[in-house]
C-alpha cells in the first residue's frame, strides 16, 4: 500500500520531466552551425549530452519505480515497524536509485534551460543562468534536508546524510 503509493509519487514526476526533456532536448535544441564559434559549438554538443542523461536518467527512475510497484504487489512482504524500514530492509536499491535519477535528470532539466538559453538569447542568458543555478541549489538543498531528516524519528532509518551521499550509497547498491 503505502510503499507503492510512494514509489508511484516518483514515477509520474520522472515520466512528465522524460517527456519535456524531448523537446527541449532535441526537437528545439540550438541546431550546429557552420558560423558557430568554438564556444558555441560547445554549448550545442554539451546541450545534446545534458538532454540524453536527463532523458535517460527520468525514465531509468521511472523504470526502478515500476519494477518496485510490481514486486511490492506481486511479493508477500514481512511486516516492518515502518515504512521506511521497509524501504531499508527490502528496497533500499530500487528506492535510493529512484531518487538519485529523478533528481540527477531534474537538475539536467534545469541544465538545459541554462544551454538553450546561452545560445538563443545571447546577454540575457547570464541572468537566466544565474536564476536556473539559484533553483538548483535550493533543490538541491530541500534534498539534503528530506534526507538528513530521514523517517524524523531520533535514531531513525535514514539513506544517508545529503544527496551525494545517496549517489554514493548507490553505487555502492550497484
Amino acid at each position: 500500500g503505502q510503499a507503492a503509493r510512494m514509489f508511484d509519487n516518483m514515477r509520474a514526476p520522472a515520466a512528465l520531466l522524460a517527456g519535456a526533456i524531448v523537446p527541449l532536448g532535441f526537437f528545439a535544441a540550438p541546431k550546429l552551425d557552420f558560423y558557430d564559434s568554438p564556444r558555441e559549438q560547445f554549448v550545442k554538443r554539451l546541450h545534446y549530452i545534458v538532454a540524453s542523461i536527463g532523458i535517460c536518467c527520468e525514465l531509468i527512475a521511472v523504470v526502478w519505480s515500476t519494477v518496485a510497484v510490481n514486486k511490492l504487489n506481486e511479493a508477500a512482504v514481512d511486516p516492518s515497524k515502518s515504512l521506511m524500514e521497509l524501504l531499508q530492509r527490502d528496497y533500499e536499491l530500487p528506492w535510493i536509485g529512484c531518487n538519485v535519477h529523478f533528481i540527477v535528470g531534474l537538475m539536467a532539466f534545469a541544465s538545459l534551460l541554462v544551454s538553450y538559453a546561452s545560445v538563443s538569447f545571447g546577454s540575457v542568458s547570464k541572468p537566466i543562468a544565474c536564476i536556473v543555478c539559484a533553483a538548483e541549489c535550493l533543490m538541491i538543498s530541500v534534498v539534503n534536508d528530506g534526507v538528513v531528516q530521514g523517517d524524523g524519528r531520533a535514531g531513525g532509518v535514514r539513506f544517508g546524510c545529503n544527496l551525494f551521499s545517496l549517489i554514493k550509497r548507490y553505487g555502492v547498491l550497484l
